[in-house]
């Protein structure tokens, strides 16, 4: 969010005049926009490019350029800002494309986090949510404004009252600052989601725009317009012989008296709570009244005024962005996992706890990626951000519908994949509304599995099936079989063999993005080698240096067909777009 302002200040120079140099600053920021990877964020800023555009060209002490040359130079620094955040831009469009956002997130999870319309009171008053208060009147309160979530995903909005009230200044009285009023007003409507009919209109009409969620995050285009406006309105005000100053110190004082009588039977409510914030709301007006009062006196009054109490009014409003975490859970491995971190096990840990409908987001759970940190590998991560292949997304859904199924085959389902070890929480605690006091180690248990299957092996047997469901009829079918059984889901590229001859699968090594394999293929048919890693079109695979291809086995994993005898095996991670972003990036930044 922080260099969105600096790249709308370059699109505004860009209004007034032609310069190489707005046009390759606008680009440097917009560039780094794009590698920040918000899809939320670049779309507020493509949004706000007009509306900067034309305050540069409406301002007094503009050149009117014509509209084909400020086109021109707009749409450099567009095409030049992809350029430069091609290296996130281009991979990640293609990755993108592979996800299960592809196809959109459905409408009640995309609207989740919709932001209460009560909310936007916060550009005046601070913290209507009572973030981090603890009362439980105003616990209460909040899970109402967010019954999912129970929190705001931004918990604070406010950009200062006096800056909200220079802002309303600003579009009764400068009609260049009336599209940004125009564009709060939408992205208020935008941001409440559920609330107000914009942001269904949006993923339906916009390209790409269906697979964004939480739509408080386009609270951006309320404030910064705010602030912007806020701006002007000072300008507005400094440049006046006194009669603005007036209407402003009443306009001030009328806010001030709204506060102060608005508290009187709101001050029993919630301990206080609304009632302290009007009633530090009136102070703050007050200041302001006062500041315009006395600014005749002498020029650096009104700066040193509006600054100073601006700067008090945020500072004690406190502007939490997001909830923080606790350090302490990220410097060390909890006590769960330490026997895992000590025993450096050959298998992967599955995460069963971060499953959990209502503990799930449990502080302390080390829910992943957190254990690779400690280089504890897992897999069947829950893919709470939509952003894995959608072969994996799918494979979770199916692999949890097989262990709801057949339990009893649930170490052959999960040790098939390589799955060494499960954590969860203690039998009992499914049903239960809260988990027990005291440390979170209590309520989990974390358990081996008897027999897994390593990195890569070969295959006793090799069937086809159609679809996800009939892969979980199969593993149900198969029982203990299913534990050296590839199973393989609809079509794939390359040839299948119909009968495989057992092998011998040694690791010769491994890095990131490289596995190399010896395998010692005995019998008249070839071997299936098995390999417990999440398949992708990017992985190829040599076998004696000549060309074969990655299946996709039981859902999302990778097997390769070997013929028989002794061979090598390599598998090789390759991705010709992040080689594509990178060199455009480059280019575009020389």
């Amino acid at each position: 969010l922080a260099v969105v302002p600096a790249y709308l200040g370059f699109c505004a120079r860009l209004g007034r005049r032609l310069r190489w140099g707005d046009v390759g600053g606008a680009a440097l920021f917009l560039g780094l926009v794009i590698l920040a990877g918000e899809p939320s964020t670049l779309l507020s800023a493509f949004f706000l490019t007009p509306v900067a555009v034309y305050g540069g060209r409406a301002a007094p002490e503009s050149r009117m350029l014509s509209l084909s040359r400020v086109s021109l130079g707009v749409t450099g620094a567009v095409v030049l800002g992809c350029g430069i955040g091609a290296a996130v831009l281009v991979p990640g469009l293609q990755h993108a494309s592979m996800t299960a956002r592809a196809a959109g997130i459905p409408s009640e999870e995309a609207s989740d986090w919709s932001l209460p319309p009560v909310r936007l009171g916060e550009l005046l008053v601070p913290d209507l949510t009572g973030v981090g208060e603890g009362d439980a009147r105003v616990d209460s309160f909040r899970r109402r404004l967010y019954p999912v979530r129970e929190r705001p995903f931004l918990c604070s909005l406010y950009p200062g009252l006096l800056v909200s009230g220079l802002a309303l200044g600003a579009w009764i009285g400068i009609p260049r600052s009336r599209l940004w009023a125009l564009i709060a007003l939408g992205g208020a409507l935008l941001a409440m989601g559920r609330h107000g009919p914009v942001w269904e209109l949006l993923r339906k009409t916009v390209p790409l725009a269906g697979g964004i969620r939480y739509p408080e995050k386009f609270v951006l285009l309320v404030v910064l317009p705010v602030t912007v406006c806020g701006a002007l309105g000072f300008d507005y005000l400094g440049k006046d012989d006194g009669r603005r100053l007036r209407q402003a110190a009443a306009a001030f004082v009328v806010l001030a008296a709204s506060f102060a009588i608005a508290a009187l039977p709101l001050r029993t409510a919630a301990g206080g709570f609304f009632s302290g914030r009007l009633l530090r709301g009136s102070l703050v007006a007050g200041l302001g009244a006062g500041a315009c009062l006395v600014a005749p006196l002498h020029p650096l009054v009104l700066p040193m005024g509006f600054g100073l109490a601006t700067v008090l009014d945020l500072i004690t409003a406190g502007r939490p962005m997001v909830p923080p975490s606790d350090p302490r859970s990220f410097s060390a491995p909890p006590s769960f996992l330490k026997p895992l971190v000590d025993s450096r096990p050959d298998g992967y840990l599955f995460h069963h706890a971060s499953y959990h409908p209502r503990f799930a987001g449990t502080a302390g759970l080390a829910s992943p990626p957190a254990p690779s940190q400690w280089g504890i590998p897992t897999a069947l991560d829950r893919d709470w951000d939509l952003t894995a292949p959608r072969w994996s997304h799918d494979a979770n859904r199916f692999v949890s519908e097989a262990l709801r199924r057949f339990p009893e085959h649930a170490g052959i389902v999960l040790g098939r994949r390589g799955i060494s070890s499960v954590l969860a929480f203690r039998p009992g605690l499914g049903t239960a509304a809260s988990l027990p006091e005291g440390p979170i180690d209590r309520s989990l248990v974390l358990s081996k599995l008897v027999r897994h299957q390593p990195l890569a092996f070969c295959a006793d047997a090799v069937i086809r099936v159609d679809d996800g469901d009939a892969w979980v009829e199969a593993v149900g079918t198969l029982g203990e079989r299913a534990l050296s059984t590839v199973v393989v889901v609809g079509s794939v590229d390359g040839p299948v063999p119909s009968a495989v001859s057992p092998g011998r699968v040694t690791v010769r090594g491994r890095r990131a993005g490289r596995l190399a394999l010896s395998v010692e293929a005995v019998g008249p048919e070839p071997s299936l080698v098995a390999v417990n890693q999440t398949w992708d079109p990017g992985w190829e695979a040599r076998v004696d240096g000549l060309p074969a291809p990655v299946l996709r086995a039981d859902l999302s994993l990778q097997a390769v067909v070997v013929p028989p005898g002794a061979h090598t095996v390599n598998l090789v991670y390759r991705n010709a777009w992040v080689s594509v972003g990178l060199g455009a990036s480059v280019l575009s930044l020389a």
